[in-house]
């Protein structure tokens, strides 16, 4: 360990062999840098003491001074922390214990879900992922005594992901969705990366969909109700395309391509575009829906409404965009509602709520022995092009699967795949049956043996 320095002029040469000590580690020039920079306010924020004269209290307070007084951002204030830690616990070989930090100033609100919004609001994340990452990110925090991810690392990201398997029992996607979160919150808006993380990680059990019959399907749309008769179109598009409930939700009107029969998809999952066909059957009733939402949004124009939020920079390159019938909603609200984001009011898209209780309901009338969803029509139509013969590739395309091993989970549902082989029992009971029918037909086909007693090789008494 270096001997301590009294001298502040000296203090430079410190700062030398610290520099030297990164890129021995492999640190990039730049990075090694920033690192001795950091270490450098440090020093001069302690009027030129040296770092062994100090420790987690002086550590605490420069952090403290750049979250409050500079308002660095927080990625900044890591990269601080990374450097004063390498300092003391690598360099210097010191434990700094507890390094109390205060992030913000009395009376300031939360700061790091608000950088943590903004980076997913900036990233094009859909709304229910922003809820969930948010409720993850405060999870965390609450699961280490509300201490602030700047103070925590991999070790705890561990922790936390090793207690929601095991104590809480979570299934492998709910898990997963967690450990995506703190990483888009250490990555994205920390500029921290966790490197690989040593969890308990939840079983993901190898489930199979939900696949209903054509004769259910038929009898689960047929009881389809409500919202003034879009339920049953959206069910019926759901079944003839397998778009997924939020895709059909937010269909807007010049996706609709009714001269070619075609429907685009637009940032589906994966943030994946796709087109696929408008069944024969729906195109009546998308005629007509068409029209409708045309009165519906002259009549909004004529009221002072009319406003849709748009994606990405749309409203800033084409500022009518957000009024024009094109970018409305197909299937919309009746009543007008407010944009979480945004704040403006506008006639949002149905509920996708609203679309699972009505299939649910048809369900029941139809007496079906198993739960139906809206998601289970998106099997259903994977299951029967599979067994119509279309080839896999096409089904793939269709559903917006990235991997064509998703789509060949349903190869195991089909009734051509193992389900449709025939039984070895079934076979034997068939081939009984052959042979007692052959049997008996030969026998009539006999010419008449010799009388009684002619004494044949065969002939016994009995």
């Amino acid at each position: 360990m270096p001997a301590p320095d009294p001298n502040p002029a000296q203090a430079p040469r410190l700062l030398d062999r610290l520099q030297a000590a990164l890129l021995l580690r492999g640190r990039p020039p730049a990075a090694a840098g920033a690192h001795v920079g950091w270490v450098r306010q440090f020093i001069r924020f302690n009027r030129l003491r040296h770092p062994d004269q100090m420790g987690g209290a002086e550590v605490g307070a420069f952090l403290s001074h750049l979250a409050a007084d500079r308002q660095e951002a927080l990625p900044a204030l890591a990269e601080a922390r990374d450097a004063l830690l390498f300092l003391y616990r690598d360099f210097l070989h010191q434990d700094l214990g507890d390094i109390p930090v205060t992030w913000t100033r009395p009376g300031d609100p939360p700061r790091l879900l608000d950088e943590v919004r903004r980076a997913l609001r900036a990233g094009h994340y859909a709304l229910a992922t922003e809820y969930s990452y948010l409720n993850w990110v405060r999870r965390f925090v609450l699961f280490h005594g509300k201490r602030h991810p700047i103070e925590s690392g991999a070790r705890e990201v561990e922790a936390f992901l090793t207690h929601l398997a095991v104590d809480g029992g979570v299934s492998a996607s709910t898990q997963n969705q967690a450990f995506h979160a703190l990483v888009f919150l250490y990555r994205r808006v920390l500029g921290v990366e966790l490197g690989p993380l040593d969890a308990v990680r939840a079983r993901r059990p190898d489930y199979l969909p939900v696949v209903l019959s054509r004769d259910e399907v038929r009898d689960v749309l047929a009881r389809v109700t409500g919202a003034d008769g879009l339920y049953p179109v959206m069910t019926r598009l759901l079944y003839g395309t397998g778009v997924r409930l939020m895709e059909c939700c937010r269909v807007r009107v010049k996706d609709v391509y009714l001269g070619r029969a075609q429907l685009f998809i637009r940032g589906g999952k994966g943030h994946r575009d796709r087109v696929v066909m408008l069944p024969r059957a729906l195109r009546p009733a998308f005629d007509e829906q068409l029209g409708r939402r045309r009165v519906v949004h002259e009549r909004d124009l004529a009221t002072g409404e009319g406003w849709i939020e748009t994606p990405g920079a749309i409203e800033r390159k084409y500022p009518r965009a957000p009024w024009e019938l094109g970018w409305q909603y197909l299937f919309a609200s009746r009543y007008l509602s407010t944009d979480p984001r945004s704040g403006r009011t506008g006639r949002m898209h149905l509920h996708p709520s609203g679309v699972e209780r009505a299939v649910a309901a048809a369900a029941r009338a139809a007496g079906l022995p198993r739960a139906a969803t809206p998601h289970a029509f998106r099997h259903s139509f994977a299951t029967h092009l599979l067994e119509a013969g279309h080839d896999i590739r096409t089904v793939q395309l269709l559903l917006g699967h990235k991997d064509v091993r998703t789509t060949m989970l349903y190869t195991h549902v089909m009734a051509k795949g193992p389900t449709g082989v025939a039984s070895p029992l079934d076979l034997l009971g068939d081939l009984l049956a052959d042979e007692v029918r052959a049997a008996a037909a030969a026998s009539r086909a006999l010419p008449p043996g010799p009388p009684p007693g002619d004494g044949g090789p065969d002939e016994f008494d009995g």
